[in-house]
């Protein structure tokens, strides 16, 4: 079994009520100051010593200035960064993040945490 897509969705923030799509990633597009940008991406995966809840996934929100501001993933790492993490600021600053085992609740739990660094005014 290959990879399967379970959601894969690009959108910038002032699409989001009207649900329209948008087909490049934070760095494809020129910088934007009035537009910060989201990418949520997951795969169903072959379970392996990785991946063994057979979920693949990215989900990244860009700044205005079109900076990481937050990204979650379970990207493969090195050993001592944990599966499942968030990638902070600029700088990435890696940190681990509580999975359940229910991909919807963790692109929930990301998107509380968006809404939170918007209010915070990044």
């Amino acid at each position: 079994m290959g990879s399967v897509p379970i959601t894969v969705k690009y959108q910038n923030e002032k699409h989001i009520k009207r649900g329209m799509t948008w087909q490049k990633s934070c760095s494809e597009e020129p910088k934007s100051s009035t537009t910060a940008r989201y990418r949520v991406v997951a795969y169903s995966v072959e379970p392996d010593e990785h991946y063994t809840e057979g979920v693949k996934y990215s989900f990244q929100y860009c700044d205005q200035e079109d900076e990481n501001a937050l990204r979650y993933d379970n990207s493969r790492h090195s050993t001592d960064i944990p599966k499942h993490h968030r990638h902070v600021g600029r700088l990435e600053e890696i940190e681990p993040v509580e999975y359940s085992g229910d991909i919807a609740a963790h692109l929930e739990l990301f998107h509380t945490e968006v809404h939170r660094l918007r209010k915070e005014g990044a």
